[in-house]
């Protein structure tokens, strides 16, 4: 196969990005969570390093950005997509180990370091 072009978005830009939508997201989706989840076990994700600080920061800066939202209504509303957003469309396996609880913790940390 001849070579092509290709735009990619750096790893640490898409995460960022992802985590700017789990925070911020006018309405909750527990797939940013998941991915979340998934980036912090498999793809070294390091909420707490400087750099990836830095660029969450530009990132929720970002005109049009909603507020971090983390209260416990929006907890509540993730925890009844479980079953319809997240078991409908996943494999058992990759879905017994999610952990909303703990993504949640990590999140309400991250947005302490933000302040």
């Amino acid at each position: 196969m001849p070579p092509f072009p290709l735009q990619v978005i750096d790893l640490t830009e898409a995460l960022s990005e992802k985590v700017r939508a789990a925070l911020t997201r006018l309405e909750p989706a527990i797939r940013d969570f998941f991915d979340l989840q998934y980036a912090l076990d498999h793809l070294n994700l390091r909420l707490e390093e400087p750099d990836f600080l830095d660029l969450l920061k530009k990132k929720l800066a970002i005109p049009g950005t909603g507020p971090i939202q983390l209260m416990k209504e929006r907890r509540s509303a993730l925890g009844k997509q479980y079953h319809t957003e997240l078991a409908a469309v996943l494999r058992a396996q990759d879905l017994e180990p999610f952990d909303l609880e703990r993504v949640w913790a990590v999140l309400n940390t991250l947005v302490e370091k933000l302040k």
